[in-house]
């Protein structure tokens, strides 16, 4: 190859490169507004999601303390039966 022949190769490899960072950036930047758009919903639907589970775990911890309430009263009735009249 001559001189001015690998000079032109090592342009169009220059140029080629050029151009896929220059892709790569405009998509990136394409994704980050996007993202920017929508970090409201973002933030609401995170915030949905923690009430959810905060609920979810009230309702696990009002249904242990409903069965120990119900372990309880039926102890006590036992208790009650297995008592000797008086």
């Amino acid at each position: 190859m001559t001189c001015c022949a690998q000079d032109e190769e090592s342009q169009e490899l220059a140029i080629i490169i050029l151009q896929q960072v220059i892709r790569g950036r405009s998509i990136h930047e394409v994704m980050y507004n996007g993202k920017e758009k929508r970090v409201e919903l973002i933030r609401e639907m995170r915030s949905s999601h923690a009430l959810r589970e905060a609920e979810q775990q009230q309702l696990i911890k009002e249904e242990q303390t409903t069965m120990q309430l119900q372990q309880q009263q039926q102890s006590d009735e036992l208790k009650v039966r297995l008592e000797p009249p008086t």
